[in-house]
């Protein structure tokens, strides 16, 4: 049975029952002519003529012939009256469809109806004053649909969504002459919400209609628009904007759309009001009463909230109502460009902190290359002496030494041969290795970290449209559990029990919710952008050729344990060939050798130096008679020297000793990171394989889960099951959406753990690489099989 059937269940059940048979055994003509009762001369307004005609049609078709007859209004109550009076006096007519949203309130003020006549669009029959008898109107030839909570319980929304005490109702002229219970019945219901009521009519549609609304308005709830055009009610729509006035829609979320704040109506309620309208029109067609067909509509009430209205006007929705409500616009990801998981890869790749760091780190580290180097090339340095001796001592009184002197000297040095210099370029040199490597891993992290990031934002959005989606499902059932406990059905245990679901179904929602933007945000971090800039992520597919390289034809050869582990272990030498972890121990390794060398060379090689001085005396004080100034007088030195340490207490065998240790300790690292990368590659590989034939698993068990729930659901609906079964039945369906959308993405995370490990990401290939990779994959493939 279709959701939207699911209702009428209980009354079909009832209705067939009592009679002895299907309501269509009755004899019917072939043909009904029915009058369709329109407001007026179209300006664009909002009709539901047209789904109410189809809709009928659809469910007629092959039995009834049907011929619909249009009859306009002018906009005025005299006018709406005038055209029905002439439906109904037309021999021709048999039924009367009301379309009109402001007919329908006009003609729901009647006591007297000489035809079958149909209103589907009765905004509030309590709050409008019409008869009910029983499940039906119990008026002759009547027939309504209505939501009898609408206005209290559009309020309630309203001020849930932000605290108001003087509120404008705005509604059409004939709407406020003529049901005249409005302005008494709404003016009361809104008191007891301790809000001011101000009912506002107006009849002009070119008028200045925001020149009407007071200026100490707080809110203004609209009850339709019919007689403005587009143009007139985006006017509306905007100067309520500017005035920074919240705004509720109470007929139809297409305003909503259009750019008021908030609303309580789904488009599926009037597809649902266009079906129970066929259904009682077709039940009068088979000789029913139109007065006992059930007028009370259920609505499937679920809050929609315009977010760029919320932000124009400053209110804001709490986190209870954002994970409830239905959003338009300003979402998180809203006037973001897309990114695709190749972009966010290569965004952290030039953007991240972290990783810019660590390139800093390698740039600095190039520099104890030339440090090391500098120790080959010519020392020069130059000094400037002065002395000042004692004028009492011999030599300054025997005038063999002045008592003052300055000094100039430039001094000169050349490094032969030093087995430790030489070492120390060429351990600088391999280090540097070790660094740029460790920098290729680094980025290979960086990317793993960023498409883990950007696919972890994609589960937890899945995951909170599950959550939301058992909110909805959630709020359904206890308002189906609602209505069986007013019928008798049902105890009202049923309601309190779907009441604490509905409480944990929001608690739930909003977790998912917090997780979903903690996820944004630690994408955000990872490429370096504001923490809560806005992000449109396209989710990857798996035939994604930018993912993973992939063909059919490789497919059927690895879809084979010999064909898997060949495949594995020509990822495992691709691995172990291009891991830079390996590349920085082997480059930390020929440090360390080198190292050892040198240790070991120092018990028998010199160091080997050349140094010359070139010195000049520039002043001194005037000498004794008899002993000549020194003033301008230049020396020069050269000299070669040959240091060699005989004895430094062991400390050399220490070093050496230590050398050879560490050596050992690496060369062990290498092996055992051999080993571990050889392992990772496996079993991530395992993995992958394993998720992947997961998700077809998956996605069926989803969809048998949610079959299972429809089909427990009607069964509830008749009060064939009791509510443990449903809601078994409702939390396996949405523990199997979960798996469903978690072996998604847990295939895609395992195979960027692989990419990973094996030391490259087919992000990076371009069509050519891919083509070429693929093409000797399947050749190696091939010939190993």
């Amino acid at each position: 049975m279709p959701t939207t059937l699911r209702w009428l269940a209980p009354f079909i059940s009832f209705c067939i029952a009592a009679t002895g048979g299907p309501l269509w055994a009755s004899p019917v003509d072939d043909s009904v002519v029915i009058a369709l009762i329109t407001d007026g001369p179209s300006r664009e307004a909002w009709d539901l003529g047209d789904e109410l005609m189809t809709e009928l049609e659809d469910l007629t078709r092959g039995e009834i012939e049907l011929q619909f007859i249009p009859f306009a209004g002018d906009w005025t109550q005299e006018g709406l009256e005038a055209a029905v009076e002439r439906a109904w006096n037309d021999p021709a007519i048999e039924m009367v469809l009301v379309s009109g949203l402001v007919a329908n309130q006009v003609l729901g003020t009647y006591d007297h109806y000489p035809k079958p006549t149909f209103l589907p669009l009765v905004a509030d029959a309590e709050l409008f004053g019409l008869p009910r008898a029983g499940t039906g109107s119990g008026q002759e030839n009547l027939f309504y649909l209505s939501d009898e909570i609408s206005f209290p319980v559009d309020l309630a929304s309203l001020l849930e969504l932000t605290p108001i005490n003087k509120l404008a109702l705005l509604v059409d002229q004939v709407l406020f002459d003529v049901v005249t219970r409005i302005r008494s019945e709404a003016g009361m219901m809104a008191a007891e919400a301790d809000v001011e009521l101000m009912v506002i009519p107006y009849s002009d549609p070119d008028g200045d209609l925001l020149a009407l609304i007071p200026e100490h308005a707080e809110a203004v709830m609209i009850d339709g628009l019919a007689r403005l055009d587009e143009a007139e009610v985006d006017g509306l729509i905007a100067g309520l904007i500017d005035r920074g006035l919240p705004s509720f829609a109470m007929m139809g979320p297409e305003l909503v759309e259009r750019g008021l704040l908030i609303s309580n109506t789904q488009d599926s309620e009037y597809q649902r009001i266009a079906r129970r309208n066929a259904l009682a029109m077709q039940a009068v067609m088979l000789g029913e009463s139109a007065a006992e067909q059930p007028v009370e509509f259920d609505a499937k009430r679920r809050l929609l909230v315009n977010l760029e209205t919320a932000q124009q006007i400053d209110v804001w929705p709490s986190y209870r109502l954002l994970v409830e409500a239905k959003l338009i616009g300003g979402d998180i990801g809203r006037g973001a460009p897309t990114m695709t998981l190749a972009e966010a890869a290569r965004e952290a790749l030039r953007a991240n902190l972290s990783l810019l760091a660590e390139t800093f780190g390698v740039d600095a580290g190039a520099e104890d290359i030339r440090t090391a180097r500098a120790a080959f090339l010519p020392q020069i340095t130059a000094g400037l002496s002065g002395v000042r001796l004692n004028s009492d001592s011999a030599a300054v009184s025997s005038g063999s030494v002045a008592d003052t002197s300055l000094s100039g000297s430039v001094t000169v040095s050349q490094l032969v041969f030093s087995e430790d210099a030489r070492a120390n370029l060429a351990i600088q040199r391999s280090l540097q290795d070790s660094r740029v490597a460790e920098l290729d891993a680094f980025r290979l992290d960086t990317v793993q970290a960023a498409t883990l990031a950007f696919l972890e934002v994609l589960r937890a959005e899945t995951q909170f449209r599950i959550q939301r989606d058992n909110l909805d499902r959630t709020q359904t059932n206890l308002e189906l559990a609602r209505g069986r406990v007013s019928v008798g059905a049902a105890n009202a245990a049923d309601a309190y029990r779907w009441e604490s679901e509905l409480a944990s179904a929001r608690q739930a929602a909003i977790n998912a919710h917090a997780q979903r933007m903690r996820a944004r945000e630690n994408l955000n971090r990872v490429l370096n952008r504001t923490i809560d800039e806005p992000l449109d992520l396209s989710p990857p597919s798996l035939d994604d050729g930018e993912i993973f390289t992939s063909s059919d034809e490789l497919e059927a050869l690895i879809d084979n344990p010999k064909g898997f582990r060949l495949m594995t272990e020509i990822l495992v030498q691709q691995g172990l060939d291009q891991a830079p972890e390996l590349r920085s121990i082997e480059a930390a390794i020929a440090a360390k050798e080198r190292e050892l060398a040198a240790l070991r060379r120092a018990f028998f090689l010199p160091t080997v130096a050349l140094q010359g001085e070139l010195s000049e005396v520039l002043a001194e004080s005037t000498r004794a008679a008899g002993f000549p100034s020194l003033e301008g007088e230049t020396d020069w030195s050269l000299g070669l020297s040959a240091t060699l340490p005989l004895w430094e207490g062991g400390a050399r065998t220490a070093r050496r000793d230590k050398a050879a240790l560490e050596l050992q300790q690496l060369r062990a690292t290498f092996d055992a990171s051999l080993e571990s990368i050889e392992q990772n590659i496996r079993s991530n590989m395992h993995l992958a394989n394993a998720s992947y034939a997961s998700i077809e698993l998956a996605e069926e068990g989803a969809e048998w889960a949610n079959k299972n729930l429809e089909l427990v659901e009607d069964l509830y609906a008749e009060g064939a099951v009791d509510i443990t079964q449903l809601l078994d039945a409702q939390s396996a369906a949405v523990q199997a959406d979960e798996a469903a959308s978690n072996a998604v993405f847990n295939f895609l995370v395992d195979l960027m753990n692989a990419n990973r490990a094996v030391g490259h990401f087919d992000l990076f290939l371009g069509p050519t690489q891919r083509l070429k990779l693929l093409e000797e994959m399947t050749k190696q493939l091939s010939q190993g099989s």
